[in-house]
């Protein structure tokens, strides 16, 4: 999947809107493996990639900084969050799917196990064992969706995960659980929803590429 360029991020940003700024975090140290909660480091491209996008991102002004309480997104939501001086709250609600026994084991190993591929076909009823159901992480991002659309109208950055991510997309539009794993997110991609007041929703741009502007 090709993908999006940006011209001007405030184009995307309305004055009257609630406009929330999805950022999913740069390369980690092994991206073979199934990582979800585990505290994974970000590589060395990750971290120059992440200190790239704040400096893209510091362009703009924004009312919050929301991120998910683990390392590969709070590297670059608090240098952001120091550079603007604004606040920055740590969410647990956006931290990246729990794969319970399947964390931190290779994704090419996993691939033998039929159960893998079942979660794929019934994901929101199969869960890894001692993991969460794609229920289970929408659930969450319900939670935080909710929280958002009582902020006042402004501009709302979050770093977070793939997974949680493309729930919030299937969230808002209503999709079953299975179109899921039919959306692509890149590293340090970008996407913006925005809510206005009459209940009127848009999606501004969806895994867009700050980063080579």
């Amino acid at each position: 999947m090709k993908i999006q360029k940006i011209k001007m991020v405030n184009n995307f940003l309305f004055r009257e809107a609630i406009n929330l700024v999805l950022v999913r975090h740069s390369e980690v140290i092994d991206p073979s493996i199934l990582y979800g909660q585990i505290d994974i480091e970000l590589s060395l491209k990750g971290k120059k990639d992440s200190e790239k996008l704040v400096e893209k991102l510091s362009l703009y002004t924004w009312d919050k900084i929301f991120v998910s309480p683990l390392k590969r997104t709070l590297y670059p939501a608090k240098l952001l969050a120091e550079k603007l001086n604004i606040p920055l709250v740590q969410v647990e609600e956006i931290k990246e799917i729990n794969f319970g026994e399947w964390a931190g084991k290779p994704i090419k190993e996993l691939s033998q196990n039929p159960v893998f591929w079942e979660r794929y076909k019934d994901p929101e009823n199969i869960a890894p064992p001692n993991g969460e159901t794609l229920k289970d992480l929408r659930k969450r991002v319900r939670s935080f969706l909710e929280k958002i659309k009582r902020e006042e109208k402004g501009n709302f950055l979050v770093f977070s995960h793939a997974g949680v991510i493309k729930a919030i997309f299937c969230e808002i539009f209503n999709l079953p659980s299975y179109l899921y794993f039919s959306l692509n997110l890149n590293y340090s991609s970008i996407s913006i929803f925005n809510f206005f007041p009459d209940g009127i929703f848009t999606l501004s741009l969806w895994n867009a590429d700050l980063l080579s502007e």
